[in-house]
């Protein structure tokens, strides 16, 4: 509701840009990066513990923005809350997929999280214009004391492990490296990676090449929105109807694939219809992609426990993957410019995906 327009209020509030970019990415990564800490916590404490509590913590950090107004508040503020976020986010993902990790449940969560997107921005925006941006914090957090008390009333199945004495068997199910699991996550892992790395490029790529086309700042609005938009419309169908019959392996592989060709096109050069195709062959790459990954981990059978570190695993690794890949994209667009070599890092980690998807899965490991 609030991160689309925290940047212009950072402005209005006389921060730098250089600091307000840092505040910006600590919003958005720190929670990432803190990522396998908190799936440990989902595997000790449970789901719905550690939801309960990342509220709390985003809601303190967001409150910073109400009372302080220098930049090492914002950053300590952005931290706590991308903390909290994270937490809320991997608990109920964690929940949802242990219970059942069907295709067509996660794509129902991923139109879900689509739906918010659209949404969330929307209303931000209004509040914004109408009363500004610190009433857009406070209904953010009267939202979050709603989904606190809807947590609280909705059963968990996953308790956490606790405090096991000592002279416990430990439990097989939620040990993450199993003897028979290494090799499917290491695959799974470098999977996430490639797709992160190619996902870093919409944020630096997309908003740059839609500004060249149709010399407008307003274009990148244009398709995120269409971005969000398609996806909600698009990738319960193709996941569940139009493609429900084929593997998670052919999924992988047809959505790299995607991806692959959507940079392609981008090498030919940024004129507008070549941005557009672009736009779509990403989103069509990414709603194939982004939740076949969730889906081929929940049918790891890690249990609860193993379940929440897997996804604490994988959400540092697309942190350490989105911060590479937008490095290395935006080192090339220093030193060349707007050339064929900007799509470069997406081209290479899309063809890296594809491979990992033919070759480094076997069947029986991704059905």
């Amino acid at each position: 509701m609030f991160l689309p327009l925290l940047t212009l209020e950072l402005v209005r509030r006389g921060l730098g840009v250089a600091s307000i970019g840092i505040v910006v990415g600590a919003m958005t990564g720190s929670g990432q990066i803190a990522s396998v800490f908190l799936g440990s916590l989902v595997a000790r404490f449970g789901s719905k513990s550690v939801a309960l509590c990342g509220l709390v913590v985003r809601a303190a950090g967001l409150s910073t923005f109400l009372f302080r107004d220098d930049f090492a508040s914002y950053l300590v503020g952005s931290i706590v809350a991308g903390i909290g976020s994270t937490s809320v986010s991997l608990g109920i993902k964690t929940e949802l997929l242990a219970a059942a990790g069907s295709r067509k449940l996660i794509s129902l969560r991923s139109a879900a999280v689509n739906a918010g997107a659209l949404i969330g921005p929307a209303i931000g925006a209004i509040l914004f214009q109408v009363t500004g941006f610190n009433m857009i914090i406070a209904a953010s957090l009267i939202s979050y004391l709603v989904m606190g008390a809807v947590i609280v009333f909705v059963r968990f199945e996953s308790r956490g492990a606790g405090v096991r004495p000592s002279a416990d068997p430990p439990v097989l199910e939620d040990r993450l490296f199993a003897s028979g699991k290494r090799r499917q996550i290491a695959v799974l892992l470098l999977l996430v990676a490639s797709y992160w790395f190619a996902y870093s490029q919409w944020n630096l790529l997309m908003p740059l090449a839609a500004k060249q086309a149709f010399h407008t700042d307003q274009a990148s609005s244009w398709f995120y929105i269409a971005n969000a938009a398609l996806i909600l419309g698009l990738q319960y169908l193709l996941l569940v109807h139009l493609l429900g019959r084929l593997s998670s392996r052919r999924i992988l592989l047809l959505g790299y694939g995607s991806l692959v060709a959507g940079f392609v096109v981008l090498m030919f050069g940024w004129a507008a219809p070549a941005v557009v195709a672009f736009v779509v062959l990403f989103t069509l790459g990414e709603a194939l992609v982004s939740p076949t990954l969730d889906e081929t981990a929940s049918g790891l059978s890690l249990g609860h426990g193993g379940l929440g570190r897997l996804f604490g695993l994988i959400g540092s690794v697309s942190g350490a993957a989105s911060f590479a890949g937008g490095a290395m994209t935006g080192g090339i667009l220093s030193a060349v410019g707007t050339g064929p070599a900007a799509s470069a890092a997406g081209l290479f980690a899309g063809l890296l995906g594809m491979v990992l998807a033919l070759w480094g899965l076997r069947k029986k490991e991704l059905s």
